[in-house]
């Protein structure tokens, strides 16, 4: 092999090796944080975490809810179990879950399938006093398969059973409004027939229904202009509007 060709190959191989080098440094840089941050950081999925599929419980928040359960009981009061709706208020109101004892379960793009693939380790371990479930907003968009009403009711129903067989408070939100949803006025009038289902649900078995439209409807079944991030998502001010709603289940839920 000639000189220079064989000088090239051995150039080549030191630059790979300090690509390397640098890339492992830049890793370990990477995961030198407190023990706390890093697991939180590996764990707590991002809004859009791609669901796995309906017949895998997802485990986004195994290592999570470790560090959950080493809190003392007031520090994981309610369990606020959801999709993104639920994840973005854990998002934009931290100090406001962390005040009253709010552990955040939500990942975006979850439909109530999924949701009751995961409610015994993300719920039913935690050991909270009451369990608030948002589900159904997916369901109705059709992100996963057509809404079947009868399988999203069952979801929610058996949710709502597995929290209560464990001495668990239910708290059952209504599927909040959307502006202009984009898979037409059929999902509209099948979401004001969820909630009102989720309603009768709460009445029959001593639920406790949390109903946020009086705060968040707009014109017509719409969101408040001021309170949306988006056509169905919600921003900070949206959620602050949600906030006293939600107390108030919380105590009529651990007085029932």
């Amino acid at each position: 092999m000639p000189d220079m060709k064989r000088r090239a190959l051995l150039g080549g191989v030191l630059v790979s090796a300090a690509v390397l080098g640098t890339t492992g440094n830049a890793l370990a840089l990477r995961w030198d944080w407190p023990a706390r941050a890093r697991t939180l950081r590996r764990y707590t999925p991002q809004r859009w975490h791609r669901p796995v599929p309906d017949d895998v419980p997802d485990a986004a928040y195994v290592g999570a809810n470790r560090l959950v359960l080493a809190r003392s009981a007031s520090a994981r009061r309610v369990v606020m179990m959801g999709d993104s709706l639920t994840y973005d208020w854990d998002r934009f109101c931290r100090p406001f879950f962390k005040g009253h004892g709010l552990v955040g379960r939500g990942i975006g793009g979850e439909t109530s399938a999924q949701m009751l693939m995961r409610f015994a380790p993300d719920v039913v371990e935690l050991k909270p006093q009451a369990v608030h479930l948002m589900a159904g907003t997916n369901d109705l968009a059709a992100l996963r398969r057509p809404y079947d009403g009868d399988e999203t009711r069952k979801n929610i129903d058996a949710m709502a059973v597995l929290a209560r067989d464990n001495g668990i408070r239910v708290i059952l939100a209504s599927v909040p409004p959307a502006t202009g949803f984009r898979w037409g006025r059929p999902a509209q009038e099948a979401l004001r027939s969820l909630n009102g289902w989720i309603n009768d649900l709460c009445a029959r078995n001593g639920y406790t229904y949390c109903d946020y439209w009086f705060v968040l409807r707009g014109t017509g079944d719409g969101l408040k202009p001021q309170y949306r991030q988006d056509r169905v998502h919600l921003n900070a001010a949206g959620y602050n509007a949600m906030g006293p709603v939600l107390l108030a289940a919380i105590d009529a839920a651990l007085k029932r």
